[in-house]
């Protein structure tokens, strides 16, 4: 019975504290700013009241799968002129409140199948100034028909 009873509150105490510290360093330094936690104290409860994370100008190369999840009322996600090339699948699975990603101005040449799968709240996705190719465009215009897609520079508007 005593045993049980430890399992469930290793449990609980799984479900009611968000993973931040195990994130890319930088997506847990931004998040323990806005909380003003350490990231072993960050719950997801104090995750879902963020709307904008802004991660711009960062010099950021690589993300995790899972630096955004719990993030679920989050609506702007900033993450342009980095340094970004290879996004991981299932990076942006978690957001239902997304309504605009910026992935401009980084090095990104493709995005995996079924990256933006799951985007169901976005309204604009931009991706200018980064090397994607005319078929890779096609193909993610295809995976997100309702989005509006922004692979043109402002300046060639």
């Amino acid at each position: 019975m005593k045993f049980t009873c430890i399992l469930f509150c290793l449990a609980y105490s799984t479900i009611s504290f968000a993973n931040v510290c195990s994130r890319t360093q930088i997506v847990t330094k931004c998040l323990e700013a806005i909380t003003k936690k350490s990231c072993e104290k960050i719950k997801k409860n104090d995750l879902s009241k963020i709307v904008v994370l802004r991660l711009d100008h960062l010099n950021i190369d690589s993300l995790k799968r899972d630096d955004f999840n719990d993030l679920i009322s989050l609506e702007v996600l900033d993450i342009h002129r980095n340094k970004l090339s290879n996004l991981p699948i299932g990076l942006f699975n978690n957001l239902p409140s997304l309504k605009s990603l910026r992935l401009d101005q980084n090095k990104i040449v493709r995005a995996p199948f079924g990256l933006f799968s799951n985007l169901f709240s976005v309204k604009t996705i931009y991706l200018f100034g980064n090397p994607i190719g005319k078929s890779e465009k096609n193909r993610i215009q295809a995976e997100l028909p309702m989005a509006k897609l922004d692979f043109d520079s402002p300046g060639h508007k």
